[in-house]
């Protein structure tokens, strides 16, 4: 490292810009600075320090305020130093954090600290972050700023200090120089593997805790027993022997208890199968005194049954009845609705002019006298004579409208071509717009792809100087991507740098160390090369009584020089390294000016900009022989246009002339239709009416036959289920019986006999006041209103039961044995069947018995609902215009009373499929019930149960239930004594594992916990030094050695440095003791004893064999510069001789030596002199060159 020029600006006491020029100020390789104290001559240094490092050393700065006071509050503070760091010359400018006033006063603003590098050599990237700064001071120097301060800048005092400090301080010191990081690492790996060792020790033994816990707990201890690991394997095998025994214990006790429940349960399954067969002797003797007394139960419901079956022939004739019945319903509504559907076509207003129309329609008295009564239009309109000769009429005038549909037709293709005419018209008058539009719109078509054609043609002439542009912005894009390339190629050189740098500064630390011990032996060599006789080559003398013997580590001169060319070639390495740095840095200057240093994204928006503007412009220069093409184009089309527009006025002439005559025609045609189709708006409208007519009055007239029909059908019917029930002895009241069906004339009284049973009519009671000599109803009274048979009818011809459909093989009526309805009949023998009951009258004895048996069956055979009367059936619904004594009966009144009375009497003993397999099972569950008893009581193990007296069961029960609980208690303390037995042996085996697995860790941990205590300097150290401590006192062992040549030549050969590695007292740290021998006594001498001159000679050497030996630790860096402060005047003047003989050496060496002193004699001594001015303005600086 040299020193060029400084240059301060506001720093310290220097207010205005103050330059030193070193390199005149040393040019005789020594110079003094000096002046008043207080002046700033240390502050010199500082700014050398700052601007090499940013800051300075000592307490100054802490403070961290380097304006001067004396300059202007405006004025930043900056240093400038122009210096040779590593064979490069460069500029660094720095300005240091700065509180700087306000303009208004009104505070203080801070600036941040700022730093520039500038390379005055002409090649490599200038730098302006502080962070790279500083790395590429580092780098250059290869020390760091503790070790700058320490070894250029020999500060006042520090090294008398260090000469004179404990182990503790000086330690802290060469800490600062040496890079001991490694060492420290290495002792910290060794004490962070000692503790993860005997964390895994102490979570082993825990493990084996835990085991040994586990074991206790299987054993059945509550507590955790504390048990050494050593006698643990013993104490659970014993634990393990007795846990086996209650297991064999427990077997036995499990196989006793597990006979006694097993004999428990014998006696007690025994007992429990007699009671069973009591139990079912009862039930059984219980069953057959149930069916005795059901007797009378079963012979009723036998009746019932019989009854039901032979009222079935009868049943299904009433349901034939019921379907001819509705039949005939539907064929009234269907000629009610056909009547209704032709009086409305014939009373619409254009039906007025049809010929026929006449023949049908009845006009009435009322307000409407267009409309037809209900009666009159149902009575004429059916005529099948008017019916027909309309028929007839309406048939003749379709074959006349029938000749007119052609006319029809073409006049509908006279419309068809009276709009396509019309619609072509349209089309013309469309396009002849669309020509105008575009013949109007064409002269401004042309100008405009004329500019375009200009416009591309211009870009033509515009594309060479576009791609020149893209080529210089890709030429940068391309360049910024290889600077970066180049950047990452230096910084990994930097690092191979760093590593060839690290390699020769322990090849030269090898060769020291080898050079110092050849010349520790370099007597023993001398002495090898003596011979009889011929004279010493050190003291001359041809006698050698006692020649020096080289020892076992003696170092050959082949070994340094070996170990001097492993350094050469090391340094070598470095060098090439550092040339490719250079030569990368070369090629970064080359590729920053092509632009590469810009920023990437900049670039990228650039290039995308200017390809953009490129393909724009060839885009638009390619559409010129398009446009060319186009423009021809719409020229042509200029003049097609102007045909085309003729020729189209030419079209729509004769399409105006079709469209007059074909709009005559369809006039002609269409007033010709207009007569024909008459009040009807269309001839298709006119036919549609007749067919319409004819249609409805046919309809009517098939109506009408099929309502005659059937009501032919219900008479036949009714015939029919009166033959069929009196053959099966049933007899409706109110009905005669003829001479064919009866033995007499037909009784007048109202009454029903049981069918097969009318002899004993003592046994039945009159019913609701109606008997057998009650007079009956008379005819007019019972059908004078159709409602009045429908208030005597029990049910009418239903064709579900319980509001379900019914199989078709079964009845379909119910059985009516609601009682609380009063709408069905009780079945028995004798009951009278009136009109109805008073409401005030009281049933009998015999109907409460009656009615009671009714309410018994009941709950097993299902009761079907109330049914609706017959006449019901042929009922019409009446209307707002039509009342129900307009209507005629659908059937005569006697075929629908027949109906109604028998299906009253049979509907009262009837019964569905359900019911009577109901009943049936009801008297097959008896039967099967009572003989289901009388086997039981046959068995033979229900007849020897009778003779035995059951036992106690619950006695039995609860002894078996105590022996149960008894084995699942040995059961339990079996398993729990196998399982302990399991647990015993899993544990053991594991216990016995890890006991035996932690002994060679112990011996581990204890083999790396003694290596770590010695490497900490502990244990077994006795000389009490760390690892780190041992490889600084190898350095201050050097550092004594090349400060001893020098102390020898300043003390006139009375001192030099003596390197100690004893402990220190009361078990202190050793081998970092520096003391001094004093050649005169011989004595080895503590650095406390010196005088103050003394102690300045002994500092100064100290500290000139401190910088040559960081220097070598930081890669050979030679140190061109070097400043002393202060100290010289302590020495006397044959002293000073000594000490100015080594500065001169110094010098002699090529070194720049500063002497920083306010002594006068040092001012007579040096003739290059850098003299610091003290003023109340501020210091300035006064150079004088020799």
């Amino acid at each position: 490292m040299r020193l060029h020029r400084l240059e301060m600006t506001a720093f310290g006491p220097f207010a205005e810009t103050t330059v030193v020029d070193f390199d005149a100020l040393g040019s005789d390789g020594l110079f003094l600075l000096h002046g008043h104290t207080g002046a700033g001559k240390t502050t010199v240094l500082d700014a050398i320090a700052f601007a090499l490092y940013g800051k300075v050393p000592g307490a100054r700065g802490e403070s961290k305020r380097l304006h001067s006071d004396h300059a202007d509050p405006q004025t930043p503070p900056q240093v400038s130093l122009e210096a040779t760091l590593g064979g490069r010359k460069l500029r660094l400018t720095r300005v240091p954090e700065f509180e700087r006033p306000k303009r208004d006063g009104s505070g203080t603003r801070t600036l941040q600290p700022k730093a520039n590098l500038t390379w005055l050599d002409g090649s490599g990237e200038n730098l302006s972050r502080i962070t790279d700064i500083g790395d590429e001071v580092l780098r250059l120097l290869g020390m760091s700023a503790d070790q700058f301060f320490q070894v250029v800048l020999l500060p006042q005092g520090d090294f008398a200090r260090f000469l004179r400090a404990e182990n503790e301080e000086r330690e802290k010191l060469l800490e600062k120089l040496f890079d001991t990081q490694r060492f420290g690492t290495a002792e910290q790996w060794l004490a962070d593997r000692r503790r993860a060792a005997g964390t895994a020790l102490d979570t082993h033994r825990q493990g084996i805790d835990r085991l040994i816990t586990k074991v206790g707990m299987a054993a059945g201890f509550s507590g955790a027993e504390s048990v050494e690991a050593n006698d643990a394997l013993a104490w659970s095998q014993e634990l393990l022997a007795q846990a086996r025994t209650e297991l064999a214990e427990a077997n036995i006790d499990a196989d006793l208890r597990q006979k006694e429940s097993a004999e428990a349960r014998t006696e007690a399954e025994e007992q429990r199968r007699i009671a069973d067969l009591h139990t079912r002797m009862a039930a059984a003797r219980a069953d057959l005194a149930a069916h005795t007394a059901s007797a009378p139960r079963r012979a009723e419901l036998t009746h019932e049954l019989e009854q039901a079956r032979r009222a079935e022939p009868v049943v299904q004739a009433i349901d034939e009845a019921r379907s001819a019945a509705r039949a005939l319903r539907r064929a009234e509504s269907c000629t009610r609705s056909a009547a209704s559907q032709l009086a409305t076509q014939l009373s619409a207003p254009a039906a007025a002019d049809i010929a026929g129309v006449d023949l049908l329609t009845v006009v009435t008295d009322d307000e409407e006298p267009d409309r037809p009564s209900r009666h009159e239009a149902d009575g004429r309109l059916g005529h099948p004579a008017d019916l027909d000769a309309a028929i007839s009429q309406w048939n003749a005038l379709l074959g006349v409208l029938g000749e007119v549909r052609a006319d029809a037709a073409t006049a509908e293709q006279l419309s068809a071509d009276l709009a396509a005419h019309e619609a072509v018209a349209a089309q013309l008058a469309r396009r002849a717009t669309e020509l105008g539009q575009r013949r109007t719109e064409l002269p401004t078509v042309i100008a405009g792809a004329q500019e375009q054609l200009r416009e591309a043609t211009d870009a033509a002439a515009a594309l060479p100087g576009l791609r020149s542009e893209l080529a210089k912005w890709q030429d940068s894009a391309a360049a910024a991507v290889e600077l970066s390339r180049q950047r990452t190629a230096l910084d990994r050189a930097r690092g191979e740098f760093d590593a060839a740098r690290r390699t020769h500064l322990d090849a030269r630390e090898r060769v020291l160390d080898l050079r110092t011990r050849r010349l520790a032996g370099m007597a023993a060599e001398l002495a090898g090369a003596l011979e009889a006789g011929a004279p010493c080559t050190v003291c001359g003398s041809a006698e050698h009584p006692d020649p020096a013997q080289p020892t076992d580590d003696a170092v050959s001169k082949d070994a340094e020089d070996a170990a001097t060319v492993a350094e050469q070639a090391a340094e070598s390495a470095r060098d090439r390294i550092g040339e490719r740095i250079a030569a990368i840095d070369r090629e970064i200057e080359s590729l920053t000016a092509r632009g590469g240093d810009a920023d990437p994204v900049t670039l990228a928006d650039a290039v995308r900009t200017a390809t953009h503007r490129f393909d724009d412009a060839a885009d638009t220069a390619d559409r010129a022989a398009a446009l060319t093409t186009h423009l021809d184009t719409l020229r042509a089309e200029e003049s097609q246009l102007y045909e085309q527009s003729r020729d189209l006025d030419s079209r729509r002439g004769t399409v105006t002339a079709n469209i007059a005559a074909t709009r005559a025609r369809l006039d002609e045609l269409t007033l010709r239709l207009r007569t024909a189709a008459g009040a009807d708006d269309t001839v298709e409208a006119r036919t549609a009416r007749l067919e319409s007519l004819i249609t409805a009055a046919t309809t009517l007239r098939t109506a009408r036959t099929e309502e005659s029909t059937a009501r032919d059908a219900v008479r036949r019917i009714a015939t029919r289920v009166e033959t069929l029930a009196r053959t099966a002895g049933f007899v409706a009241e109110g009905v005669e019986v003829p001479a064919s069906a009866a033995t007499g004339p037909a009784s007048t009284a109202v009454h029903a006999l049981t069918p097969g049973d009318t002899s004993d009519s003592s046994e039945t009671e009159p019913r609701s006041g109606v008997g057998i000599d009650a007079e009956p109803a008379s005819d007019a009274t019972r059908y004078s209103h159709p409602d009045a048979a429908a208030a005597e009818s029990v049910s009418d011809l239903p064709g579900q039961a319980n509001g379900l459909p019914v199989d078709e093989n079964s009845s379909r009526f119910g059985t009516g044995l609601d009682v609380a309805s009063g709408a069905a009949m009780d079945p028995a023998p004798g009951v009278a069947v009136g009109s109805g009951t008073d409401a005030g009258s009281a049933p009998t004895e015999s109907a409460q018995s009656a009615a009671g048996r009714r309410v018994d069956r009941s709950r097993a055979i299902p009761a079907a609902p109330e049914m609706p009367s017959l006449f019901d059936l042929f009922e019409e619904e009446s209307s707002d215009e039509v009342s129900a004594e307009e209507v005629e009966p659908a059937a005569p009144r006697d075929d629908i009373a027949v109906l109604t009375a028998y299906a009253k009497v049979v509907t009262a003993v009837a019964r569905s499929v359900q019911q009577q397999a109901a009943i049936d099972a009801e008297l097959t569950a008896a039967d099967r019930a009572r003989a289901h008893a009388e086997t039981v009581l046959a068995e033979p193990q229900i007849r020897a149960a009778a003779e035995l007296v059951p036992g106690d069961l619950d006695e039995l029960e609860q002894r078996f239930a105590r022996a149960q609980r008894a084995l699942t208690a040995a059961v339990a303390a079996q398993s729990a004594a196998a399982e302990r037995v399991a647990q015993l042996e899993r544990l053991g085996a594991q216990l016995w594992g890890e006991v035996e697995r932690i002994a060679p860790e112990q011996r581990a941990f204890d083999e790396l916990a003694g290596l770590a205590e010695v490497v900490a300097g502990r244990g077994e150290n006795n000389r009490r030094m760390s690892l780190r401590s041992y490889v600084l006192a190898a350095r201050l062992e050097e550092v004594a050695v090349a400060g001893s040549l020098r102390l020898r030549r300043m003390s006139g050969g009375r001192y030099e440095f003596v390197h100690s590695d004893k402990a220190g007292p009361r078990g202190r740290r050793g081998g970092l003791g520096l003391d001094v021998r004093d050649d005169y006594t011989g004595a080895i001498r503590s650095a406390k004893t010196l005088s103050g001159g003394e102690t300045f000679m002994a500092s100064l050497a100290l500290a000139l064999g401190l910088a040559d030996v960081v220097a070598a630790e930081s890669g050979g860096v030679v140190l061109d510069t070097l400043f002393i402060d202060e100290g010289f005047g302590s020495l006397d003047a044959d002293t000073l001789d000594a000490v100015m003989g080594v500065l001169d050496e110094l010098r002699a060496g090529g070194r720049v030596v500063g002497v920083v002193s306010h002594v006068d004699e040092m001012r007579q001594r040096i003739p290059s002199r850098l003299h610091v001015l003290r003023g109340r303005t501020g210091s300035r600086l006064q150079a004088t060159v020799a």
